[in-house]
């Protein structure tokens, strides 16, 4: 008896470092092959780069032919951060930067799931491993920060009191978090649910009305003060009017694999609570309004992801060490190995064919841009508003757009989508701003057309095609 006893215990540990080391590996390899991103990160380098340069912040855009366009965005910390590795390290540093940073957030959700007794089988390593690859779905962007900094923030949402010792840490945490990305709407949600909760159960109002005060006062420790408020509106606002994918619902598949992720994970998580009669316990819990912004939109996807394991943990919803998908051990190896390989490709920012996978993606048009440098005389560029943001940081011709859509007004996007649609009167929009160069994607705009007729192609390889007058 000892001697068999002795051996499931062996059993059982070499089981759980399996499981340990695959899901590191698949951690690592995920962060690995995703490209930088630099649709959003290059221009909040450039910011950082002026900040650092000429130490003063800018409220006027800096890079478009638009004049007089107000700049306002709170988050400028993250932007000297990006600045300050970037001028150190190039791209390659910034991506290994906020790839550790997420790599950090992903260990402390694994530490933090191994309260509770928790058990490593087939479906909890699943589990587990499906939030946190979901957590890296959007890399390369101001909001990495804001996913560490929740893993501190989100449990004192879920304490009956604060201590003052805790309403510093708590309030330090949210100046940070303001200044780092400035996810109001992340919070806000959070802190009124708290409140009607804490109304309707007649207790914890106090508390509630506290760390809602905490939240309000941290904002006025950010460069814009209350303008923080009007700038998140405008980026939600004006996202949604101009149907950007990853602002769309969950149920449009604007990213299949992504969606049919999300959705998931939100049945599973509501289907634990109901089936271990727990339901209550996740209506009345604070971060219940998180579930629903994951559905709301593709980019909230992560808030989903990262309070998944956190409320299995707490509310004790892992499953114990007896339960397995299938009794034949090999066919659940079998299984675990191919469904570890094969969540890593959920993502549309994924591209495994690319030579430089870790480097740059397909949004970096690297070689058209050295074209454009090798020109002297001044340039005016209309250009995708995607490559906008990468044009900002390596040369210094004014463009037309890019990817910060609360500077540019509803007018100039509508003209940018008139410009790249038109057929007749290209010549017009074109002559209008006297653009001597054009950046697109090689996509079917009725743009490239008649440029093909009209101008000179300078350079085109597969992602990428420049024009210049």
């Amino acid at each position: 008896m000892l001697r068999a006893g002795t051996w499931h215990l062996k059993e059982r540990m070499n089981s759980k470092n399996f499981y340990i080391t695959l899901f590191f590996i698949l951690t690592c390899f995920r962060l690995l092959i995703i490209p930088i991103g630099t649709n959003d990160l290059a221009v909040w380098i450039s910011d950082g780069l002026h900040i650092l340069n000429t130490l003063s912040i800018s409220r006027v855009d800096l890079y478009s032919l638009h004049p007089n366009l107000e700049f306002i965005y709170p988050a400028r910390f993250s932007n000297i951060i990006f600045g300050a590795i970037y001028k150190l390290f190039d791209f390659q540093g910034v991506a290994i930067f906020l790839r550790l940073w997420i790599f950090a957030a992903i260990f402390l959700i694994y530490k933090g799931s191994q309260k509770n007794n928790f058990q490593w089988n087939e479906k909890n390593f699943v589990i587990l491993s499906l939030s946190t690859i979901g957590i890296t779905l959007f890399l390369d962007r101001p909001a990495c920060f804001a996913v560490l900094l929740a893993i501190y923030i989100f449990p004192f949402f879920e304490k009956s009191s604060l201590k003052l010792k805790e309403v510093i840490l708590l309030f330090s945490l949210f100046i940070l978090w303001n200044n780092l990305h400035s996810s109001f709407f992340i919070i806000l949600p959070i802190i009124l649910y708290k409140f009607l909760i804490s109304v309707y159960k007649k207790k914890e109002i106090l508390n509630s009305f506290k760390i809602g005060t905490i939240f309000f006062l941290s904002i006025w420790f950010t460069p814009e003060g209350e303008n923080i408020l009007h700038y998140v509106y405008q980026t939600i606002t004006t996202s949604k009017n101009r149907n950007i994918l990853e602002w769309s619902n969950v149920f449009k598949f604007a990213y299949p694999q992504t969606s049919i992720l999300l959705l998931l994970i939100f049945l599973f998580i509501i289907y634990r609570f109901y089936q271990l009669k727990k339901i209550k316990k996740l209506i009345y819990s604070p971060l219940f309004p998180l579930l629903f912004l994951g559905l709301g939109n593709i980019r909230n996807a992560i808030w989903l992801f990262l309070i998944a394991p956190y409320l299995l943990t707490k509310y004790d919803l892992w499953y114990k060490s007896d339960n397995k998908f299938f009794v034949n051990k090999k066919l659940n190896l079998f299984i675990i190995i191919s469904l570890s390989f094969s969540i890593i490709y959920i993502s549309p920012w994924i591209h495994l064919n690319k030579k430089n996978n870790f480097g740059f993606g397909t949004d970096s048009p690297i070689m058209a841009t050295k074209v454009i440098l090798k020109k002297t005389i001044r340039q005016k560029i209309f250009n995708q508003w995607e490559v906008g943001s990468y044009l900002t940081l390596k040369q210094t011709n004014p463009i037309y757009i890019d990817t910060r859509n609360i500077i540019y007004n509803q007018s100039i996007y509508d003209e940018y989508i008139k410009i790249l649609n038109c057929t007749s009167t290209c010549a017009r929009f074109l002559n209008k701003y006297n653009f001597t160069t054009v950046i697109l994607r090689k996509e079917k705009w009725p743009l490239i057309n008649y440029l093909k007729t009209n101008w000179t192609k300078a350079f085109e390889d597969k992602d990428f095609i420049l024009f210049f007058k």
